[in-house]
């Protein structure tokens, strides 16, 4: 079976896409990973946010307070909510590329599905081309041997 002009360029092609397709892959797993870290870096910083504001009201609640250690504590409670916000514009951006690396994933793939359906419909129309020369073939044989009997 020979392959037609047609459907060598479309399994060079078919074959660099799913080439595109892995590296697309691969962009799209960073970035889940990229947004899996931000989600737990925004955990991490509410969760102390939560510890300094709780240390924050012991220390306000009791009668011998000392003023550095509340305004440490204020501090810290606003660097951690400092940090959550930071976190959350990362996670947003990560999200964002996130979106991207998949929405190209889904193009590549898309376009890959074409390429095969084209390779599909090549090895059709070179079957029927085949099937036809056969017939042809055939037609050619029986006329040969029904003008040798004619004879």
């Amino acid at each position: 079976m020979t392959m037609t002009m047609t459907e060598r360029a479309l399994r060079t092609v078919g074959g660099q896409l799913r080439f595109e397709m892995a590296e697309a892959a691969s962009r799209v797993a960073a970035a889940a990973a990229l947004v899996a870290r931000s989600r737990q870096a925004i955990a991490d910083a509410l969760a102390r946010r939560d510890d300094a504001t709780t240390h924050l009201q012991e220390a306000q609640r009791r009668a011998d307070v000392n003023p550095a250690l509340l305004a440490a504590l204020r501090r810290a409670c606003a660097g951690e909510i400092e940090a959550g916000a930071a976190h959350q514009a990362s996670l947003a951006w990560a999200q964002r590329q996130e979106t991207r690396a998949r929405d190209e994933l889904a193009q590549l793939r898309n376009r890959d599905r074409l390429v095969m359906r084209g390779l599909a419909d090549e090895r059709r129309k070179d079957a029927g081309r085949r099937a036809q020369a056969e017939l042809r073939e055939g037609d050619d044989a029986w006329l040969q041997h029904a003008r040798s009997r004619a004879r």
